[in-house]
């Protein structure tokens, strides 16, 4: 038998022992087994690339992430090659410059000079300070002593010779618009507006004397603000007064102009040239609540009898600024027994001020002080007989107590005829900025 005859034989043994339908179930399987290889070698091909992606994502995470993460000490400016430190906490310029690898017949030729512009004792510590390379002659130091004033020292290396030069750099300044729709509070419709903390404050002394922040604000009012944002060197340095405010509450709109819009004379007026500023503030300290109102018959809480409760209890936290309704002089600011630490304000010859159980006075509060309308003149307290941190405000009007809250007192002096024009200029210009700034 030949050797093809037995391939022919083996080959049709074979598929006498096979049966058709398993020879279908064999072809179909491996017919499976193909395409599941396929299709692992797709997605494998198509894992990779997204895997490469997942990686280039985590690498692109990490590299935003990564300044937020590392804390940097010094700056270079590449204009001038001046690198700037921050001045530890405790250190000194002369070991500053030292650990910078100034000599010592530098370092007390720089300080010599420097100790003739300013006190190096009241160097702050976090102060930026800028270096010239090592390499560099004269060496330099820059201290910046404030957003707008630097002190550069130049020594030269060969002669030890330092002089000194003051750079002023200007202040721009670019007008912003803010705006706020209170939810919780004031402060956290500020908050979510992006506005520094500082502006609500202003924005509470601008409507001082026309609402009670502490107890008329509620969900759903509304505001708005002009403001002047103030720029050196072209970085942001603060923010200047108000121009001009709205605040709209239970559908009643207030809107303020500052005017003139600079100066130490600048007040608030309404449109129509009238003075927002009353004769007293609503109230002398940012409280929690009333935990005590005028009347004339009133449980004390400490005595546990009957009496005239003749003012005004405000619940704040200790510690909390308590500040004088009016100009004034102070009359006493002592302790008065069952009242504490005391101090009292006579306003005009009609109306005085009494502020009670401070905690203590603020500076140069004493008697004869002269004060300002808003200046702070002690903190809240729990002296003489009080059942908790409060300050008890007590009115006077002829050395009669009055019931403050409620009561209508005289504004001050409106715009003056022959300003009128200018402030009506002003004026226009500011709503035209406010309505920009659309609720």
């Amino acid at each position: 038998m030949t050797m093809s005859s037995r391939k022919t034989l083996k080959t049709r043994h074979r598929s006498r022992l096979v049966p058709p339908v398993w020879k279908n179930i064999a072809f179909a399987g491996s017919v499976f087994a193909g395409l599941l290889l396929s299709f692992c070698a797709a997605m494998l091909f198509l894992w990779k690339p997204n895997s490469q992606a997942t990686s280039r994502q985590q690498l692109a995470n990490t590299a935003i992430l990564a300044p937020a993460q590392v804390k940097t000490d010094h700056v270079t400016e590449p204009d001038r090659g001046t690198t700037f430190y921050k001045l530890g906490q405790g250190q000194h310029l002369a070991s500053f410059l030292q650990t910078h690898g100034w000599s010592k017949e530098e370092i007390n030729s720089s300080l010599a000079v420097a100790s003739t512009q300013v006190n190096l004792k009241k160097l702050r510590t976090g102060m930026s300070i800028g270096l010239s390379p090592s390499e560099t002659n004269p060496r330099q130091v820059t201290l910046q002593l404030s957003h707008t004033k630097d002190l550069k020292l130049r020594t030269d290396k060969t002669t030890l010779e330092t002089t000194a030069k003051t750079v002023e750099y200007p202040v721009t300044k670019k007008k912003l618009h803010y705006r706020g729709l209170v939810q919780l509070s004031l402060w956290e419709s500020a908050k979510r507006a992006g506005m520094p903390p500082a502006l609500i404050d202003q924005l509470t002394d601008v409507f001082a004397w026309q609402i009670d922040f502490a107890k008329q604000v509620r969900s759903g009012d509304r505001w708005k603000i002009s403001v002047e944002r103030k720029y050196v060197r072209g970085k942001p340095v603060g923010h200047g007064p108000i121009l001009a405010a709205q605040f709209e509450s239970d559908h009643k709109k207030l809107t303020a102009i500052r005017f003139p819009q600079s100066g130490d004379n600048a007040r608030y007026y309404f449109p129509d040239g009238r003075s927002l500023e009353g004769l007293f503030l609503k109230s002398p300290v940012r409280y929690n609540r009333i935990s005590s109102r005028f009347q004339r018959n009133r449980y004390h809480p400490v005595l546990k009898r009957r009496r005239p409760h003749l003012g005004v209890d405000y619940a704040a936290a200790p510690g909390t600024p308590v500040k004088s309704v009016g100009d004034g002089r102070v009359v006493y600011a002592k302790w008065s027994g069952g009242g504490g630490r005391v101090v009292k304000i006579k306003h005009n010859s009609t109306y005085s001020t009494a502020y009670m159980h401070l905690s203590k006075y603020a500076k140069d509060i004493k008697a004869g002080s002269r004060v300002r309308q808003g200046q702070v003149i002690g903190y809240v307290g729990s002296s003489g007989l009080a059942s908790g941190p409060h300050l008890h405000f007590s009115f006077y009007e002829h050395g009669k107590y009055i019931n403050p809250l409620g009561k209508k007192f005289p504004s001050a002096n409106p715009i003056v005829k022959n300003k009128m024009k200018s402030f009506q200029q002003t004026k226009i210009a500011a709503m035209s900025h406010l309505s920009v700034n659309t609720f």
